[in-house]
């Protein structure tokens, strides 16, 4: 699992400098926003979805869009067959890391959809899940189009787009548990 640190290592400054500009554009909607009708909790947490929402697709074509060093994938840059990483892995004259190599990369691709899933679900609220879900595919799918049509270092994979459905998905039963707990701790009916 060195590989998800050296991830980690790498973005992590990244976050840090995104940071400080999301911020300052959250409090930007809010003074904006201040004058509509709607009660301030509404239009920060409208805002805040807003900025997590802009950072998390910013997030998402930086880290998929931008050119690799090398291709993840096969030779022919797709693979149109779920975990073919993961069951190439476990061959016999694979190396001992190559099993971590696509862990690390079925975790990554999860968690890299599991802030947009959070915003999705908190900037929509009322909109049925299973839309959302549609929503973080469709977003998925054009990043892996754009892997496929480009030649950027990077191989399209149809478990990618499985992995960052079910980071959006887990990012939207995440939210969803944050508006029942805080709609519960105000003694506020929850909707659905």
């Amino acid at each position: 699992m060195d590989v998800l640190g050296g991830w980690i290592r790498l973005y992590l400054p990244v976050v840090a400098v995104v940071a400080v500009p999301g911020v300052l554009l959250w409090a930007l909607l809010v003074i904006r926003r201040r004058d509509r009708r709607g009660s301030m909790r509404r239009t920060i947490r409208e805002a805040g979805a807003d900025v997590l929402l802009a950072l998390s697709v910013a997030a998402i074509l930086v880290v998929t869009i931008l050119p690799g060093r090398e291709a993840s994938g096969p030779a022919t840059g797709r693979s149109l067959v779920p975990f073919e990483d993961l069951l190439r892995s476990l061959g016999r004259d694979m190396p001992s890391y190559a099993l971590d190599l696509a862990i690390a990369n079925l975790v990554a691709n999860i968690v890299l959809f599991v802030p947009f899933g959070v915003a999705l679900g908190l900037r929509s609220p009322g909109t049925p899940r299973t839309r959302l879900v549609l929503v973080c595919a469709a977003l998925s799918v054009g990043v892996e189009a754009v892997q496929l049509v480009w030649s950027i270092g990077r191989s399209a994979d149809v478990t990618d787009v499985l992995m960052n459905t079910l980071g959006g998905f887990l990012g939207l039963v995440l939210a969803r548990a944050v508006i029942v707990a805080v709609r519960g701790r105000r003694g506020t009916p929850t909707a659905r």
